[in-house]
């Protein structure tokens, strides 16, 4: 065999064995998405306060009073290789519900599902129900959207931004990647990102924002009465308002910042490392 044959076969070798191996590193590839609609529905007789916790998916929560009930629909996608592997799988995933005294609890269950099944299932909810209840909303990969509401929220995701339009509690936000967004809220709000910008609008209690890679604005309503502590390292605190009842006091770098507004009833505690901190009228 020559020397330019030798070399033309174990290349074809070569480019074989990659090529035969392609199939089983690459096996999944050949995937596609398919979508699928399912409901769940409870009575809320009862029920004052409702945990709701899904994976890799969203939630909306919208208010429709005089129902007495809670109405879900999932919004189902699935990574298959035919619509018919897909149906099954989205199948054997239920929205479950258990009552404990006035707590409504609801989870997605999977049955049997194998973690690499798990992982190719996504689902998120669109939630109907009365204003009047205790929301404690968590989700992994995915944001989370609240209306108004009459009591406290508790909202908690890691990749995923959280809007709240206001409630008449409190409000407590976590999330990781991802912005928080909040209306006016009554009784008090504990907002939390990494990387993510916080905007505030409006709080009639205690208040504590903290960013790590983003700015915080506070939108404050001639009729706010707080005391306020704001800084950050690598940004600069300032406000605009242009009413007469806010003094502070800045440092040089003007990175932190300690006022009174009105009557200094509340406390307020804004911090970011990597952003600014504004103050500006509602």
């Amino acid at each position: 065999m020559t020397r330019s044959l030798f070399f033309a076969v174990v290349t074809s070798l070569l480019l074989l064995a990659v090529l035969g191996g392609g199939a089983t590193v690459h096996a999944g590839w050949g995937d596609k998405r398919y979508k699928f609609d399912d409901s769940f529905e409870a009575d809320l007789d009862g029920i004052e306060i409702i945990n709701l916790t899904i994976k890799n998916g969203s939630i909306q929560v919208e208010t429709v009073e005089g129902t007495g009930r809670i109405e879900i629909d999932m919004k189902e996608d699935v990574r298959k290789s035919s619509r018919d592997d897909a149906e099954k799988l989205a199948g054997q995933v239920k929205m479950e519900g258990e009552r404990a005294g006035n707590r409504l609890f609801l989870e997605l269950d999977y049955g049997d599902l194998r973690k690499k099944d798990r992982d190719r299932y996504s689902c998120s909810v669109e939630i109907r129900l009365p204003s009047d209840v205790e929301l404690h909303l968590e989700t992994t990969n995915g944001s989370i959207r609240v209306a108004e509401m009459g009591k406290d929220i508790v909202a908690t995701t890691t990749n995923g931004s959280i809007e709240i339009a206001g409630c008449k509690g409190e409000a407590r936000l976590r999330t990781t990647n991802g912005s928080v967004k909040v209306g006016k809220v009554e009784k008090g709000l504990d907002a939390y990102t990494t990387n993510g910008n916080i905007r505030i609008a409006g709080v009639g209690g205690d208040v504590i924002g903290r960013t790590t890679n983003g700015s915080i604005t506070f939108h404050v309503e001639s009729e706010s009465n707080f005391r306020i502590e704001a800084s950050t390292t690598n940004g600069k605190v300032k406000d605009s308002l242009s009413g007469g009842v806010f003094t502070a006091t800045y440092n040089k770098r003007h990175t932190k910042m300690e006022g009174v507004y009105g009557s200094a009833k509340h406390k307020v505690s804004l911090e970011t490392t990597n952003g600014s901190v504004k103050l500006v009228d509602a």
